[in-house]
């Protein structure tokens, strides 16, 4: 089966290098630059990081205290909601009212030096389904949830999704998926403190791994075998998936865009039709999320040893083969 990994290209955890808190100790008074005034973070910001301006000279008061007109000594674009603070005479400290918006770029200009602050994406807190040894059957969507909410932009930007056979199974690399493989959507929640959470949809169904084995002759001539069969090579099981509704054999599958499976031409067993080269007109869909068989729509005229092609619009096209007289047969059908 297989497994998802949720990985973001652009969550890190960044080393934020001389982040100051309100209690300055007292070396901060004594800072001594040679270089003008210096903006700490330098590249990151996580949702809530304080922003710290260490100057080569006293500036402000000796203890510490409010800033009311930082625009003397320091301008940020764009302008944020927050309140600045002197740690002490050397050290201005910018903390926002609200979590910087991801990817939002904030310019912070002093004494002619910028610095360019970008904040990154938090952690979603929870994703649905979870990352899981055991796989996941058929997953058509995800489920991811933060703490508060992000731009579906940005979400889009960042996340990757890392597709992975079960350990033992396989031992060739993952598949990555990215923004052009899913639609991303937040769902509504009752309040504004709520945890925000956004729903993944692939364009396409990760299939599950496990192989499905139906129709032929069987032992019994006189009565050709209509159960099937799943095979498990995750756990090296078969189990039981229904009946066909029709008997067939030297018929074709092919796994559609959704993740079920159609069955489709084959030739009616010869004890069955008193003759060989008898094509199956029904065509039968399994469903692996349910387990279950429905009835296709029949085919007019009926295939044998055709050619079942799956094209790249989703639809499944059948041609060729031969009639009941064993002669080639020009004609063709499509499943959609």
């Amino acid at each position: 089966m297989k497994r998802l990994a949720l990985l973001f290209a652009s969550i890190c955890t960044a080393v934020l290098l001389g982040t100051v808190y309100a209690q300055a100790p007292a070396q901060l008074d004594k800072l001594q630059r040679a270089d003008g005034a210096q903006v700490v973070p330098d590249t990151f910001l996580r949702s809530w990081d304080p922003i710290t301006i260490f100057f080569d000279r006293d500036q402000g008061p000796a203890h510490g205290g409010p800033e009311d007109a930082p625009e003397r000594l320091v301008s940020m674009q764009p302008a944020v909601p927050g309140a600045w603070q002197w740690l002490g005479p050397r050290a201005l400290q910018f903390r926002p009212a609200d979590a910087w918006k991801p990817l939002q770029r904030i310019v912070i200009t002093s004494e002619g030096r910028s610095a360019r602050l970008i904040p990154l994406l938090p952690t979603p807190v929870s994703t649905s389904p979870a990352d899981q040894s055991q796989g996941i059957a058929n997953l058509d969507q995800i489920a991811m949830t933060f703490g508060e909410p992000v731009e579906v932009r940005a979400l889009a930007r960042l996340l990757s999704l890392e597709v992975r056979p079960s350990p033992g199974i396989d031992t060739t690399g993952g598949q990555m998926l990215t923004a052009q493989d899913f639609d991303i959507r937040p769902l509504e929640h009752a309040r504004h403190d709520d945890k925000q959470t956004y729903i993944i949809k692939l364009h396409h169904p990760i299939p599950d791994g496990r192989v499905l084995i139906s129709g032929g002759d069987g032992n019994d001539p006189a009565a050709p075998p209509l159960s099937t069969e799943l095979f498990d090579p995750a756990t090296g099981q078969f189990s039981s998936a229904g009946d066909l509704q029709a008997p067939r054999d030297s018929h074709s599958a092919v796994t559609l865009t959704d993740g079920r499976v159609l069955v489709i031409s084959g030739e009616v067993p010869p004890e069955l039709a008193g003759t060989v080269g008898v094509g199956v007109s029904a065509t039968e869909v399994f469903d692996p999320a349910t387990g279950r068989w429905s009835a296709g729509p029949a085919l007019d005229p009926a295939f044998y040893a055709a050619t079942v092609t799956m094209l790249s619009n989703g639809k499944v096209l059948v041609f060729g083969g031969q009639d009941a007289g064993g002669s080639p047969q020009a004609a063709a059908a499509l499943f959609e």
